[in-house]
């Protein structure tokens, strides 16, 4: 298991984000506003300074599928909540890669799948898709 920086010690990085996600096993940030907009954030040595957060890159997403976000296993995908569509990002590029109705979603202990309750929305109880293809298995 990863284990974080003591946050009392840390210089903060200048972002304030409504979501906050961290990369399961590195010192990677994610912060996404309600309009979609973002920012990625590193843990970094900075020479004659020491260590502090450095902003990586900012981007922005579809604002409807802004929500409670999560990182995948590997960090490799982000997984949101709007409470009425899920939706995963690259990690990388923030391509969209899918969204369907539903809400609750989680990722398997492996990362390979992603679950998610659809019963407010098609009374069918939940669905699952896998990672690699982005396509439902059940």
């Amino acid at each position: 298991m990863y284990e974080g920086p003591d946050w009392d010690e840390v210089d903060g990085t200048n972002s304030n984000g409504q979501f906050v996600a961290h990369h399961p096993s590195e010192d990677i940030l994610w912060y996404l506003n309600y309009d979609g907009s973002g920012s990625e954030y590193e843990y970094e040595s900075i020479p004659f300074v020491g260590y502090q957060w450095v902003l990586k890159q900012n981007f922005n997403i579809d604002s409807e599928l802004t929500g409670r976000m999560t990182a995948s296993p590997s960090g490799d995908f982000l997984l949101l909540d709007s409470y009425e569509y899920v939706s995963a990002f690259s990690s990388s590029g923030y391509s969209q890669l899918f969204s369907s109705e539903g809400e609750n979603p989680a990722f398997s202990s492996d990362g390979n799948h992603v679950i998610f309750s659809t019963v407010y929305y098609e009374g069918d109880g939940y669905k699952i898709y896998s990672t690699e293809s982005w396509l439902m298995t059940s």
